[in-house]
């Protein structure tokens, strides 16, 4: 077996079953690759509509109660057989020749390395002000254009998950995920920063394609954000040399220790915390013009402010929590 396929997910049956349809139609044999589902808890209705999917491929079933995405690949991986593990989100949807171009990476590398597929947005979404915004930011494809977005031109946590992949015997001896990551966000740029501090390269390969079917309003992303900027500081603990490279030093540092731009987005930051009514007008331009295109522009620093401010009251809870 070539390649493993592992996809957590809990009760979104319907962006996966366009994820594992997608598999139908890769251009590599089935005899190829495998799919493992990993069922993260999910409801008993997402479990019957689940277990009806029968694919042409090899694709197995496994159950789990919900103890985080990190258990749930780790327990994924633990079942693989492929040499290869690619890890896929539940609404990411593989163009035809995605498998076959992370397996021709990883064989066409020098050494040892994790391939990290593109994730453009899927063509079925509407475009809108605030998917524009996340593609402008790179926010999911973080190796898209990185030069002047993080220093060196990489960004320092890279992710290992979305549409990405790695040699099997690499992340076992790396150490896989950690299970202590519980809640959402954390686990896959722990693990990213690992294999960066262990020197396997990230190499960002767009040909394999995997169209991101994105359905969350800015109000479910801000409620992600506040529980990634949570988690970040879980990183930060294990890891306390990541705190200017990701910006801890913002929150955590009185304004006379820091320089360059970064005092200023304290000034913002501060004032936004101790007064949150500031954010009432662009939180009703977002919602107002959620779905005027022609404004984005406008949209795009409400965007950024906003989901910010969130991302710092999960630092702050999680910088709280560790004294």
């Amino acid at each position: 077996m070539r390649l493993s396929v592992i996809i957590p997910t809990r009760n979104r049956v319907r962006s996966l079953c366009l994820t594992l349809r997608a598999l139908e139609d890769q251009t590599i044999s089935k005899n190829e690759f495998e799919v493992i589902v990993v069922d993260n808890g999910s409801d008993s209705v997402s479990r019957r509509q689940l277990q009806a999917h029968n694919p042409a491929y090899r694709c197995t079933v496994l159950e789990k109660p919900h103890k985080g995405l990190a258990a749930a690949r780790n327990f994924g991986a633990s079942h693989a057989k492929g040499d290869i593990l690619h890890f896929l989100d539940d609404d990411v949807i593989c163009a035809p020749g995605t498998l076959d171009q992370h397996i021709r990476a990883h064989q066409n590398g020098a050494g040892q390395m994790v391939v990290v597929g593109s994730l453009p947005f899927a063509e079925h979404l509407a475009p809108s002000p605030f998917l524009w915004y996340l593609e402008k930011r790179g926010h999911y494809d973080v190796f898209r254009s990185p030069k002047g977005k993080y220093p060196g031109g990489k960004p320092p946590l890279p992710p290992l998950n979305g549409n990405a992949s790695i040699p099997r015997e690499l992340f076992l001896r790396i150490g896989s995920y950690d299970e202590t990551f519980t809640r959402y966000g954390g686990e896959d740029l722990e693990l990213g920063y690992r294999l960066v501090k262990a020197g396997i390269p990230f190499v960002y390969h767009p040909a394999a394609i995997g169209y991101h079917n994105h359905t969350k309003n800015f109000s479910a992303f801000c409620a992600d954000m506040e529980k990634a900027g949570e988690s970040l500081i879980r990183i930060y603990r294990k890891y306390p040399e990541i705190r200017s490279i990701k910006k801890i030093d913002i929150l955590a540092d009185p304004i006379t220790k820091l320089s360059g731009k970064k005092w200023i987005v304290k000034i913002v930051l501060s004032a936004s915390l101790s007064f949150p009514g500031v954010l009432t007008i662009p939180r009703l331009m977002t919602r107002k013009y959620a779905s005027r295109y022609a404004f984005r522009y406008l949209l795009f620093p409400f965007f950024y402010w906003v989901s910010q401010y969130h991302y710092a009251i999960g630092m702050k809870k999680g910088l709280v929590q560790g004294k």
